[in-house]
């Protein structure tokens, strides 16, 4: 085998033992703005009764509820959170429910 690498790759490889040190490049210090602070909810997103946590729960939706629920939220620019809350809302008030 040759001693002597081939011309294509020559910048690439070299012979074991004769490659010099890779020397570390200077990393420059640039300032990053501190993160802003996380802003409370929206008025409209405060949970009622004075709450201050969301408590999760799991919704099992057929196909062709997902599905709907999917293009109509997307049709009014809300997410499927919104849309349940707003209906879970509609549901109380008509129940009487404060």
């Amino acid at each position: 085998m040759s001693e002597k690498p081939s011309t294509s790759l020559s910048g690439l490889i070299s012979i074991k033992g004769s490659a010099a040190a890779a020397t570390p490049a200077k990393a420059e210090l640039v300032k990053v703005a501190p993160a802003p602070l996380l802003k409370p909810l929206p008025e409209k997103s405060q949970p009622k009764g004075g709450q201050s946590y969301w408590k999760a729960m799991t919704v099992k939706l057929n196909r062709d509820q997902y599905v709907d629920l999917k293009i109509h939220g997307v049709k009014l620019n809300k997410s499927s959170q919104d849309c349940i809350s707003e209906a879970i809302d509609m549901w109380l008030a008509a129940q009487g429910a404060e």
